[in-house]
């Protein structure tokens, strides 16, 4: 794993598979890690004819998230962290809830089975700064029938372009993503709204733009295997902002450049490296927003860091320790955005 790829599950030469990796292992319906359905049991098995077969069997599971084999775009049954199961009927593509500062708001992105991380951390750095709230509203159009109902949406990301050693271009590309189209098992969940009094839980809407953007994002990569299973920060966010985006090793941060980045209202991500042994609650191979920036009473420099699984968040990290534990940072920009 080269130091700027998050969540690789290349199936020559990947490492092994722990509870720490990059995708959403909590899976309610039994396939979480550590049980006998999950892609570490798969991983672990031995090299022999009969163990070939069960590894394959294990890989064939809708579920076997983190197995090199596995195939998320042949597992297009719906699916949501409650169980198996289809969406909440009653949909909506933005949602304002308790709490959000707008209908596009950082807590909407959750991350799941599908270890894409490289995009949905940039995806909710954007969702944390008014400029790219406004880019994902602008971002997303409704496509009606005759009827007035939404039949499909297009999506605006940014394909890129390399010049012969001119500074790289991105062309806007709008992906057609229809209302009616299943997405694959392990997407990202959507966001159910809290149950108003008097209000049964069916009834609860839940709101659908990031899973939108992460199948748009997904056609434009050649399916959810290419984005699940190798991706870097920096690829996914320039596709995101159509902005070349600032990568930096860690050993090479300096010591304004987050700091200068946040008060810009820039999006800044940073990848863990593949084993964090859990200090400050980081999961090893994953992308974190860099949300913010305090000094603690010691006068240590503290980064507040968000999960793009919208749960499990690490404590706040001191800047001092960046280069124990992340590989990079990604820099981008939405401001001025084509």
């Amino acid at each position: 794993m080269s130091d700027s790829d998050v969540g690789i599950r290349g199936a020559s030469g990947a490492p092994a598979w722990t509870p720490d990796d990059d995708d959403d292992r909590d899976h309610r319906a039994g396939g979480g890690a550590g049980s006998a359905v999950s892609s570490g049991a798969a991983r672990a098995l031995p090299r022999t004819p009969l163990g070939d077969r069960i590894a394959h069997r294990l890989a064939d599971r809708c579920d076997a998230f983190g197995n090199p084999e596995h195939d998320y775009d042949a597992c297009v049954v719906d699916w949501n962290a409650r169980g198996v199961g289809a969406l909440p009927a009653r949909t909506q593509l933005r949602l304002r809830e308790a709490g959000d500062e707008d209908e596009v708001d950082m807590h909407d992105v959750q991350q799941r089975g599908v270890g894409d991380c490289a995009f949905m951390a940039p995806l909710a750095a954007a969702a944390a700064t008014p400029a790219g709230r406004k880019a994902i509203h602008e971002g997303i159009r409704e496509i009606k029938s005759d009827a007035g109902d939404v039949v499909a949406y297009a999506v605006r990301l940014y394909e890129p372009h390399w010049n012969n050693g001119a500074p790289k271009t991105f062309r806007e590309r709008w992906i057609p993503v229809s209302a009616h189209e299943p997405y694959v098992v392990g997407h990202a969940e959507a966001r159910v709204e809290k149950a108003n009094a008097g209000q049964r839980e069916e009834e609860a809407r839940a709101e659908t733009w990031p899973l939108v953007m992460e199948q748009a994002f997904a056609k434009l990569r050649g399916g959810y295997n290419a984005i699940g299973k190798n991706g870097r920060v920096q690829d996914a966010m320039e596709i995101l902002t159509g902005k070349e985006v600032h990568h930096v090793d860690t050993e090479e941060v300096g010591a304004r450049t987050i700091a200068d980045a946040l008060r810009g209202g820039d999006l800044v991500v940073l990848s863990t490296k593949p084993v964090t042994g859990n200090a400050h609650g980081l999961v090893g191979g994953h992308a974190y927003v860099v949300t913010g920036r305090t000094v603690g009473p010691d006068g240590e420099a503290l980064l507040e860091l968000h999960n793009p699984w919208n749960r499990r968040q690490p404590a706040r990290v001191p800047e001092s320790e960046l280069a124990r534990w992340f590989t990079c940072v990604d820099i981008g920009s939405v401001r001025g955005m084509p």
